[in-house]
């Protein structure tokens, strides 16, 4: 590890920022297929 603490602050600002990017990435491609699983439960029903 680096003894730079202004390193280290970006390294871990950077995971938090890639963290949350993930979470919406996730977040928007589930909201998607529950989006498609109910339409196609309607379409049967």
């Amino acid at each position: 590890l680096e003894a730079d603490p202004v390193g280290g602050y970006k390294k871990i600002f950077l995971s938090c920022i890639l963290a949350m990017v993930i979470g919406l990435v996730c977040a928007f491609i589930s909201d998607r297929r529950i989006v498609k699983f109910r339409a196609a439960n309607n379409k049967e029903a």
